[in-house]
């Protein structure tokens, strides 16, 4: 009941902030995004993943391949599924 409903809560608020960092797409916010990466696991762990490679691909428009890089080769190391794994290497 109560726990379930607070984990939803809190990956709700996890997929907004994470959606709102990769809009950014500045180093801090790539830096926050490997955060929580890092730091979290399951379904969030996912949603960071993707967040990641979105803020790369903003990166790699704004010409900051390097910042780009960073990121997708983070996701590519994660303990994440095979599709976001093969889609950090695109």
């Amino acid at each position: 009941g109560k726990v379930a409903a607070q984990v939803a809560k809190d990956e709700a608020a996890a997929f907004a902030a994470l959606a709102s960092l990769a809009k950014i797409g500045t180093d801090d916010a790539g830096e926050s995004i490997l955060s929580l990466l890092a730091g979290s696991e399951g379904e969030t762990r996912e949603l960071a993943a993707s967040a990641a490679l979105a803020a790369a691909q903003r990166m790699e428009k704004d010409g900051r391949k390097g910042s780009a890089g960073k990121l997708r080769k983070a996701v590519a190391g994660a303990d994440v599924p095979a599709h976001i794994k093969e889609a950090a290497e695109d």
